[in-house]
């Protein structure tokens, strides 16, 4: 059974945090080198059953909704439901807030690779009012 006290400090956090939302719809692909296998990504699960990948989309639309209701920005096309590459999607981050993402990868020897991968991550900035999208090597 849940407190009321604690309820009450959760909503209060939650509406807190909102006030300081600093990207909204936040979305990553990587693509890791195929010669470079992937032993674990931790905190993430594969999504492959429709129904989970159908809620995951219906987050991805309401983000969207959120952004152009509350910041005036239409998202760009989304990244994540391409079918390359990892994808991973972030409703929303505050300020001072940070998303990890880790990986277990298996670098070969000797490793005359010039980059492991590409990453590309793209959200809404609530300060600027714009779409941002990043691109990594």
């Amino acid at each position: 059974m849940t407190d009321t006290d604690d309820i009450q400090v959760s909503l209060k956090d939650e509406l807190s945090r909102r006030e300081y939302l600093a990207a909204i719809n936040v979305q990553l692909k990587i693509d890791i080198d195929t010669k470079i296998p992937i032993i674990y990504l931790y905190g993430h699960d594969e999504i492959k059953d429709p129904i989970s990948r159908a809620a995951v989309f219906k987050d991805v639309e309401e983000a969207k909704r959120k952004a152009k209701r509350e910041v005036g920005v239409k998202s760009e096309p989304d990244l994540i439901n391409q079918e390359e590459g990892i994808r991973i999607f972030v409703p929303d981050l505050a300020v001072g807030e940070t998303y990890w993402i880790v990986f277990e990868l298996a670098i070969p020897e000797p490793n005359n690779l010039n980059s492991i991968g590409e990453a590309t991550v793209q959200y809404v900035d609530t300060f600027k009012r714009k779409n941002q999208k990043h691109q990594l090597t």
